[in-house]
């Protein structure tokens, strides 16, 4: 199983799981996630400033891991119902691997704002210029993560669990560049996932997060 994240803000990703037998993809769970603050503060991270901590919630969740290709909306428990009494679930019937990853992508571009909106709890609407970075963001995240599935050297090289943020060309979306790198370089994800770093992955360019070096200890007086 091969697992990796793509985040297209600073609160919102889609999570990947990719179930492979030897060299062949035979199922993928993925996930539209946001970042939802839980009160609580990180304050014991050696060399970082106390922070908001927070945990990552799954608002769609995609699955063809038992055959059928499944979209379901998710809802806080125990909320898992509508107000009319059916579960938020679709059936997409049984899709090969790409062309349920190509329906995925469309639903996600056109679906996670309302989905995230509708999901309650202590989610904020996010503001019209965040929601800009979405809309140029969700296509190179949509492109890479097609790279990985058709790359199987590259996606066997991916870390559990690795972050990786797109970024445009050098002149193309110089906005979206920095702020891609200014919530890349967030303070709470550089203590809990290490320093970020600008990789070459095939033709695209991302920011992703590698351990940080051991810090040396201090000399004895």
């Amino acid at each position: 199983m091969q697992t990796f994240n793509l985040e297209f803000t600073a609160n919102d990703r889609v999570s990947f799981e990719v179930r492979m037998a030897d060299t062949t993809i035979t199922g993928l769970r993925v996930r539209y996630q946001a970042f939802q603050k839980t009160g609580k503060v990180v304050t014991d991270i050696k060399g970082f400033e106390p922070f908001p901590d927070g945990e990552w919630v799954n608002i769609i969740r995609y699955d063809n891991f038992k055959g059928d290709a499944l979209k379901d909306i998710q809802k806080p428990t125990p909320v898992s119902f509508s107000p009319f009494g059916f579960h938020m679930k679709d059936n997409w019937g049984r899709l090969d691997t790409f062309t349920f990853f190509d329906k995925i992508g469309e639903s996600v571009k056109t679906e996670w704002l309302s989905a995230r909106n509708n999901y309650g709890a202590n989610l904020v609407p996010p503001p019209d210029e965040i929601v800009s970075i979405a809309s140029r963001n969700l296509p190179r995240c949509c492109n890479l993560a097609r790279y990985f599935l058709d790359n199987m050297a590259i996606l066997l090289k991916i870390r559990e669990n690795q972050t990786f943020i797109p970024l445009p060309k050098e002149g193309e979306d110089e906005e979206l560049l920095e702020q891609n790198s200014i919530f890349a370089n967030r303070l709470d994800k550089k203590a809990l996932r290490g320093d970020v770093n600008v990789i070459e992955v095939g033709p695209y360019r991302v920011l992703t997060y590698f351990p940080r070096e051991p810090q040396p200890e201090a000399a004895s007086p």
